[in-house]
């Protein structure tokens, strides 16, 4: 299970404190361990490389039931110890056979590589996780207990139920709230299921795709049957024939059965491999949108039933027939050849008819909801510039850079080279920025009761000219300057959202507030600002009450640089920014450059995905609707022609023989249709998740997706009516 705190909602990591508190309180849980996770820099011999990074327990590696493929876990005594990834060993140390024992330098520290885990194992979180090292609770526990900086793990006791274990924190939270109402008020701890929380916001999307790809298989086998039963009317007089001449029920059936399984089979297997070259583009916007399971594959047993689904659609789809066309040899011999055959067999083609014009509506519905969520994203307000926007992060090592005065140095120096790149119009610094977010902190107010609830928002640290270089906009106060500085007194600027909704007075500007872990001996800050409300966490998160201080004033050992430049390719752009960085200093290494456009994109792409496997599937069961649609109206014109050349003899307007053949095609498609928007009106609700401006019931998308699906239904019936209308009297009755 994971271990969070609660605020308003809003999950975050956990106190070491309470992590201790919770270990000495005998809860239903058996086991802990605690993940700290953060980057560093390795150096290899050729350059230095940003890496992701774990500290943790020991603990850690039991839990998850996992231990190295070569070496061991460290002990107590190996403080300067690490367990590596199998990618790591083998992308960087090129899979050395003599690598335990061997030493590697991580932000400019030796550590010994005493285990090397398996190149299959995923941790649960932080996935590309490079190395793990021992923790050292000693300075946490030294922190202030509000600082919220480790990702949790526990394990139910066996005969712990979750409802005991939900009780418990309650009781727990209740408890640490009267301990520390100063520090604690407002929060409650909470365990859930570690899969859950892994999954997380993607299970809409997750949801909304199976239940496409569902519906799917639900018209390809209702087609395969329509077909089936179509093909079975129209051969009654050859199988009736070969009955009369001493064919058996079993052989004839068994011919049947033998052509529909080889045909589902072919397509199965022709599925599967189609299945195989779609998982390149589903592992790509998995990275994105759910980089916390491991990669997804398309193992054995899901292949296996994919191929069993399809025998068993060949199956019914030979079975059917057989139970819906069912008159005698003698009466088929005896039957007109264009007769429409018996009611049931005609009944089940209109029914299997009409459930695909439903499936496909459903479909969509679906699709076109998801579109305009797209369209409605991309035209969403940022709140700052993204044109020719992109950034980088850098984490300075802690013994080097661990006064305020030296990380401000090397952010000085910094800008000043990256400034020097060609194109560079402007560079900014901060920690956190724009669609990335920042780190969450508490707000006191002054005058606020002891123990009162703290209030939760969004903070970045920002240099003096950040707004202007990223193109946001101060609406009320000033800006932060660079007189602004750490000996002067503390401010801040906030977001619109923060004043109207700490505010709501209007008389932000001037207040004093404290932000930050609550310590009595924090300075009181005056926000001197109010910024337009910008997308800090991405385009589809909502807006959090933003707070922004100084770098001059509160600073952190990391750093995001950002630049605007021209239309330089970022690529070349990407080398020359490093270039800046290590000329600073080459023992930093720089993370992944990102524009804006990309973290644009990469927000984006559940809702992306999502909506192209519903038009995908939409697309297809649409033409599968309206083939199996076409196929229904050709076989009843032609068991219909006596009808109509009787119709045309007795003077009926050809024109209206027509009407005949597309009115038959709008009623099933217009019944189709009904049941479709009646399922679609409770369907929707699992993609509500992913719906942004646009409400799940919403008119014109279901409108449109009805017209679209009644008109290409006329288009369907529009030649079989044709040919219809032109049928020639004497000669269809002398065919009789």
């Amino acid at each position: 299970m994971s271990l969070l705190t609660v605020i308003d909602g809003a999950a975050s990591p956990v106190s070491p404190h309470v992590v201790e508190d919770l270990r000495a309180s005998s809860p239903p849980l058996t086991e802990f361990a605690v993940i700290r996770p953060f980057g560093g820099a390795y150096a290899s011999k050729d350059a230095t490389e940003s890496i992701s990074l774990q500290a943790v327990t020991t603990d850690y590696f039991a839990m998850l039931g996992v231990s190295p493929s070569l070496g061991r876990i460290w002990t107590p005594q190996e403080a300067d110890s690490a367990v590596i990834s199998g990618a790591f060993w083998r992308d960087q140390l090129a899979q050395d056979p003599n690598v335990i024992g061997r030493t590697i330098t991580i932000d400019g520290r030796p550590r010994t590589v005493v285990g090397v885990m398996p190149s299959a194992f995923m941790p649960p979180y932080f996935t590309n996780t490079a190395a793990w090292v021992p923790i050292d609770m000693a300075p946490l526990l030294a922190d202030i207990r509000t600082r919220r900086t480790l990702t949790a793990l526990a394990r139910r006791a066996p005969h712990a139920t979750a409802q005991a274990v939900d009780a418990f924190l309650a009781v727990f939270s209740r408890q640490e709230q009267e301990r520390f109402p100063d520090m604690h008020a407002g929060q409650t701890w909470a365990a859930r299921p570690l899969r859950d929380e892994l999954v997380g916001s993607s299970q809409p999307a997750l949801v909304a795709t199976a239940a496409a790809a569902v519906l799917l298989l639900l018209i390809v086998a209702t087609n395969i049957a329509g077909l089936a039963t179509a093909h079975a009317v129209s051969a009654r007089h050859q199988l009736a024939v070969r009955a009369a001449l001493g064919a058996t029920r079993g052989r004839l059936f068994a011919e049947q059965l033998i052509e529909s399984v080889t045909l589902a089979a072919a397509g199965s297997l022709a599925g599967v491999a189609i299945a195989f070259g779609l998982m390149i583009v589903i592992r790509r916007y998995q990275q994105v949108f759910l980089p916390r399971l491991a990669p997804l594959e398309l193992d054995g047993a899901t292949v296996a039933i994919g191929v069993g689904i399809g025998l068993a659609i060949g199956v019914v789809a030979a079975l059917l027939p057989g139970s819906v066309v069912n008159a005698a040899p003698a009466d088929v011999l005896r039957a007109s050849r264009s007769s429409a055959g018996d009611v049931r067999a005609t009944t089940t083609r209109t029914a299997l008819v009409v459930a695909q014009v439903a499936i496909a509506l459903v479909l969509l519905v679906g699709a076109g909801l998801l579109v305009r969520t797209v369209q409605h994203l991309a035209q969403r307000q940022l709140g700052f510039d993204s044109q020719g926007l992109t950034w980088f992060q850098v984490n300075l090592p802690g013994r080097k850079y661990q006064t305020t005065e030296s990380q401000l140095q090397f952010e000085r120096d910094v800008l000043e080279r990256v400034g020097q790149v060609p194109g560079v119009q402007s560079a900014t610094a901060s920690v956190g920025f724009p669609l990335w977010g920042g780190m969450m902190a508490g707000l006191f107010m002054k005058g606020d009761e002891s123990g009162a609830a703290r209030r939760e928002i969004a903070y970045l640290s920002v240099s003096p000219g950040f707004v202007e270089g990223v193109g946001a906009r101060i609406v009320a106060g000033r800006d932060l300057l660079p007189t602004d500085h750490f000996d002067s007194p503390r401010v801040a600027v906030i977001n619109e959202t923060m004043a109207r909704q700490v505010f709501p007075a209007g008389d932000a500007i001037g207040a004093e507030v404290k932000i930050g872990a609550g310590s009595p001996n924090d300075r009181w800050i005056t926000i001197v600002g109010i910024m337009a409300d910008m997308r800090g966490h991405g385009v589809t998160a909502p807006i959090r009450p933003t707070a922004f201080g100084s770098t001059l004033q509160y600073s952190w050992p990391r750093r995001h640089i950002g630049v605007r430049t021209g239309g330089e390719r970022p690529a070349m752009l990407a080398s020359a920014l490093r270039a800046a960085v290590h000329a600073v200093d080459p023992a930093i290494a720089v993370g992944a450059v990102v524009t804006a456009e990309q973290a644009l994109a990469d927000g984006m792409a559940r809702h992306r995905l999502v909506m192209l496997a519903l038009a995908v599937f939409g697309g297809l069961a649409l033409v599968l609707c309206i083939s199996g649609l076409y196929a229904v109206v050709v076989l009843n014109s032609q068991q219909r022609r006596r009808e109509f050349a009787i119709r045309v003899a007795l003077g009926a307007q050809r024109g209206g023989v027509r009407w005949m053949v597309v009115r038959q095609a709008l009623l099933l498609g217009g019944a189709g249709a009904t049941a479709g928007l009646l399922i679609a009106g409770f369907g929707t609700r699992l993609i509500q998740g992913l719906l942004e401006g646009v409400a799940p019931l919403d008119p014109a998308t279901f409108i449109m997706a009805t017209v679209a699906l009644l008109a290409l239904a006329t288009l369907a019936a529009w030649q079989p009516a044709r040919r219809a209308e032109r049928v020639d009297p004497v000669e269809a009755l002398r065919a009789e």
